[in-house]
């Protein structure tokens, strides 16, 4: 029955693959082109919006319909003055005043004075972060592509069809080497604990925040959604998560049982040897995590870290009610380097997120999964999988014992 279900999971996913919306060659993408805008705040240009309104490259650097409106005659010309916002000229051809930018737009002579924001848009409170976030040049010239927000969705899909295709035809069933219980079986509660209720309502909240700040990816697919305000509320929610995690993992909880030790270096060496069908002991069974756990959480805290950091100074950009704007902190190399690195971080996240569901998902990680929602896994599923001098339970309390 596994070894089915497995077989249709990585056919599934195969066939994800092949219907799957390759990103395009490298540079495929219409870049965007910022220009400072003075005291009013950036400008963003985004020739990609503009093409999927039926723009073409002519339209705008040649004669705009062979109507005589000088917009821009070449290719590198950008430089728009004060004077052109009142002139049938250069952007203000279409973006006239009345809030429409469409082609053919009527142009009122007012240009663009009585619609400064609908430009300027670096003086809204959380407008700008779609700038810095993603895709965005700065003066550096240093920026994040959201083309690569598909190389880690593509790498996930790979590792999860590979591994449901491993694990159903090649990989044998798990070997322990034997232990001896610490305690008889029947002392050992019917229901072991394993995570507190805080520790299950951080996850949930974090893991919320986290698919939150994803859909800061749905413009960039053709979802319209004014996604910026929640994703800095969202960034807030997720910095005061991992403070709370780091203040209850560290006086509360057992703060080592996350991190790998020497038993889980040697296990892995063991269990290597043993995929390449080299001669090796049989790993013993796990601590409360296994070693892929701690390695898992390993990753998630540096990405996280990486985003809530960058995240952080990238919020020092904009007016918001937490900070008061202030562009000036960095060099312009400094801020290119920290938006490519917190979009890198993101994109090493979306990967993780997939192997985490996935796993969470499977048969014979379910009863781990079930122990995040109801605090606590089965004696049966404890004894088989966990060693119980790596991980010693607490004597139960009367009320446990059956």
């Amino acid at each position: 029955m596994r070894t089915r279900t497995t077989f249709f999971v990585g056919l599934s996913v195969l066939l994800c693959l092949f219907l799957a919306p390759w990103p395009a060659r490298a540079g495929g993408r219409i870049p965007l082109i910022l220009y400072r805008g003075s005291a009013q705040g950036r400008v963003v240009f985004d020739h990609q919006t503009h093409a999927s309104k039926g723009l073409r490259c002519n339209d705008c650097h040649t004669d705009f319909d062979h109507t005589g409106k000088a917009l821009f005659f070449t290719r590198k010309q950008g430089l728009i003055t004060f004077e052109d916002h009142h002139t049938a000229t250069k952007c203000f051809a279409c973006h006239n005043g009345e809030g429409a930018a469409v082609k053919n737009a009527p142009y009122d002579g007012r240009g663009a004075f009585n619609n400064c924001q609908g430009c300027h848009r670096t003086t809204n409170r959380w407008s700008f972060l779609h700038v810095v976030a993603f895709s965005a040049p700065n003066p550096s010239g240093i920026r994040f592509t959201t083309n690569l927000i598909w190389l880690p969705i593509i790498a996930g899909l790979f590792f999860i069809a590979g591994h449901a295709l491993y694990v159903a035809f090649v990989a044998g069933p798990k070997e322990f080497v034997k232990s001896e219980p610490l305690m008889a079986a029947s002392s050992i509660p019917e229901q072991v604990p394993r995570h507190s209720l805080a520790a299950r309502i951080f996850h949930w909240i974090m893991a919320a925040s986290i698919l939150v700040l994803f859909t800061a990816f749905l413009p960039k697919v053709g979802v319209p959604f004014d996604w910026a305000l929640y994703h800095g509320i969202a960034g807030i929610v997720l910095t005061v998560c991992i403070l709370f995690h780091f203040i209850h993992s560290s006086f509360f909880l057992d703060f080592r049982s996350i991190w790998p030790d020497k038993t889980d270096l040697l296990d892995a060496t063991h269990r290597t040897f043993r995929f390449l069908r080299k001669p090796a002991p049989a790993p013993a069974k796990f601590a409360k995590y296994p070693l892929e756990n701690k390695l898992y959480h390993l990753g998630v805290m540096l990405t996280g870290l990486t985003i809530i950091g960058t995240g952080l100074f990238m919020m020092k950009r904009v007016h918001t009610i937490f900070f008061s704007r202030t562009p000036y902190l960095f060099t312009d190399a400094a801020w290119g380097y920290m938006y490519v690195l917190h979009g890198l971080a993101i994109v090493c996240l979306v990967a993780l997120v997939m192997v985490h569901a996935y796993m969470g998902f499977r048969l014979e990680k379910r009863p781990i999964t079930r122990s995040m929602i109801f605090g606590w896994m089965s004696r049966d599923f404890y004894l088989e999988e966990h060693d119980p001098k790596r991980w010693a339970l607490k004597q139960p309390m009367p009320s446990q014992k059956k």
